[in-house]
């Protein structure tokens, strides 16, 4: 008997083991920031997405795969047939990227094995993820510790500092275990709380107090953070933006002078008979330039030869 196919990404336990890698390896890794909701609803996108492509690209650069010149399908299908056990990771025993022309095209259980397989494979050969391992000895490197057991022997799981809780069912080998997500927010998990409060057993209490007394706490207080911080934003974009004061213009001796000009030419005009219209289609005068040698600008004067009737 096989195990019964997820119905959705949160329900597979290698979904989170992607996550947990990113979280535990950011500083390792050029990868943007994003959350265990935005992951998910890229693996389920059957378009071209960014978030999935990104991911899968950063990783095979750095593996060597991904090359300037090379299609996403084909440095997958290489990837898959050189370094990863099929018979294992894949059902059938084949590589799925055989199956498709498009990576897009891939149920969303392959792309989270493919993705899984990239990131089992940077565990052992990216040297910057050992060295953080070995350097980060006491978190037990990538280690994710459960958070408790119920009266059942079910497993509950947190990975990273979200509100997203997982259970797991250990059943047979041969069935492997049943992964679900039992809480997605605050409610969820006050809701849970409140179900794990019906029994005394000792295991459960432990994770029930847990969840009051820490976990929920601290997830009110991250909604409340982000909150106010909505609210700054909001508020900034809000407000006028401060301009500068227009200064006040200096009036100088000359300008002055000039306002007196002004002034008089503006009355001479203003007493004048013609009609405004005429005034303005009257071309210009232009002003008379200063002659710096002494000699003043006129025929009659600079002329060489004199008019008899002067003499």
């Amino acid at each position: 008997m096989s195990a019964k196919m997820p119905s959705h990404p949160s329900n597979m336990w290698e979904t989170a083991f992607v996550y947990g890698f990113f979280v535990t390896f950011r500083p390792c890794l050029d990868q943007r920031v994003f959350t265990i909701e935005e992951l998910e609803e890229s693996i389920l996108n059957t378009r071209e997405n960014t978030l999935v492509v990104d991911i899968c690209q950063m990783l095979l650069t750095a593996l060597g795969y991904q090359q300037r010149k090379t299609t996403l399908e084909k440095a997958l299908l290489r990837f898959i047939d050189e370094r990863v056990d099929i018979e294992e990771c894949f059902p059938k025993g084949m590589n799925p990227l055989r199956s498709v022309t498009d990576f897009h095209e891939l149920q969303f259980h392959f792309k989270v094995h493919i993705l899984k397989c990239l990131c089992e494979t940077h565990l052992v050969e990216n040297a910057k993820i050992r060295d953080h391992i070995k350097n980060n000895q006491e978190e037990e490197g990538f280690a994710i510790t459960p958070l408790g057991k119920d009266s059942k022997k079910r497993i509950y799981w947190r990975v990273g500092e979200n509100s997203r809780i997982y259970r797991e069912t250990r059943r047979k080998k041969m069935l492997g275990c049943v992964w679900e997500t039992v809480a997605k927010n605050v409610d969820d998990l006050e809701i849970l709380a409140i179900g794990l409060a019906e029994n005394s057993n000792r295991d459960q209490e432990s994770l029930r107090r847990l969840l009051v007394e820490d976990m929920i706490p601290q997830v009110q207080a991250d909604i409340l953070r982000e909150e106010r911080k909505l609210l700054r934003l909001a508020s900034l974009r809000k407000e006028p933006p401060t301009l500068r004061t227009r200064r006040k213009r200096v009036n100088y001796n000359d300008d002055e002078v000039l306002d007196d000009l002004v002034s008089d030419r503006t009355s001479d005009t203003s007493s004048q008979s013609e009609p405004l219209e005429v005034l303005s289609t009257r071309k210009a005068v232009e002003p008379t330039p200063y002659i710096s040698n002494g000699t003043r600008r006129s025929k009659r004067l600079n002329s060489s030869s004199v008019d008899p009737d002067m003499v």
